[in-house]
């Protein structure tokens, strides 16, 4: 989810006129990307559910429950970070794009590669590309 964050953050540095091949789109996108991991690990954005693997609507669910928080955490830790409180435009704007972005991009996803645990094997198993992020959350849980 980085790099939609990362994207997020290129496409409204152009459409004020800044440069996108830059550093400071690093620095917008940066409280965004925070956000969505810390809410994606403790409401499970990266378990199951939010891999895919017991169904679409739950998948899709996990990502919006991941958003709903993550963003809004987003929005909180960008106006810590700047000194100012962002306007509401700015607020409905980042939150419909990235709504876009974050649960839809999933759901294009889990439609695309369909996780079905009836043909799971241990022997010749496939993996998720959610699976990366649970192997290194549960790393974390485990310390």
């Amino acid at each position: 989810m980085f790099w939609l964050c990362f994207l997020f953050a290129a496409i409204g540095r152009f459409s004020h006129g800044f440069t996108v091949f830059d550093t400071e789109t690093l620095r917008t996108a940066d409280p965004f990307i925070a956000g969505w991991f810390l809410s994606a690990y403790f409401l499970g954005g990266y378990a199951e559910d939010g891999r895919g693997m017991n169904g679409l609507s739950k998948g899709v669910i996990a990502a919006a429950k991941s958003w709903a928080l993550g963003i809004p955490l987003g929005i909180v830790i960008r106006s810590l970070s700047s000194g100012h409180f962002p306007p509401y435009n700015f607020i409905l704007v980042t939150m419909g794009s990235t709504a876009v972005l974050l649960v839809g991009w999933r759901t294009i996803l889990y439609n695309l590669l369909p996780n079905d645990k009836s043909n799971k094997s241990d022997v010749y198993r496939r993996g998720s590309p959610f699976e990366l992020f649970e192997l290194l959350t549960s790393l974390v849980r485990r310390w």
